[in-house]
C-alpha cells in the first residue's frame, strides 16, 4: 500500500510541476523544446529519487 500512494504521490507532483511550468513559462515550449524536456527530467529524477529514498527504509 505504501508503494501505491508513493506512486500516487509522485504521479500528482509531476502533473503539478508540468502545470505550473506550463503555465508560467509557455514561450519555453513554444520555442526550446530539448530544453524544456530536459528540465522536466531533471526535476523528474530528483523528485523519484527523493521519494524513493524517503519512502523505502535503508537497506
Amino acid at each position: 500500500m505504501k508503494n501505491i500512494k508513493a506512486l500516487v504521490s509522485i504521479i500528482i507532483c509531476v502533473a503539478i510541476v508540468l502545470w505550473l511550468i506550463r503555465l508560467v513559462l509557455p514561450w519555453v515550449f513554444a520555442t526550446i523544446h530539448l530544453a524544456a524536456y530536459l528540465l522536466i527530467l531533471a526535476v523528474l529524477v530528483l523528485l523519484v529519487f527523493y521519494l524513493y529514498r524517503k519512502v523505502m527504509p535503508k537497506l
